[in-house]
């Protein structure tokens, strides 16, 4: 790389050639489908919410769903 005058700087250079343009980060998600995303934060989301008795049976039904 050249600064304005055209001289190289070698700083920018090295710094560049070690750090990675990417990176890779393990997901703990990636063995979920997009449904089982959705429906694990909306439990998160309801966890201490009042819900009427219907939603509290679906609520169950999709944490058994989890839990076999």
């Amino acid at each position: 790389m050249r600064d304005t005058k055209g001289r190289v700087d070698s700083t920018r250079e090295r710094s560049a050639a070690r750090e990675p343009d990417e990176s890779l980060i393990i997901d703990d998600r990636s063995d979920l489908t997009p449904a089982q995303a959705v429906e694990g934060r909306l439990m998160n989301l309801l966890r201490g919410a009042s819900l009427p008795v219907s939603h509290l049976q679906l609520r169950g039904l999709v944490r058994a769903r989890y839990e076999a």
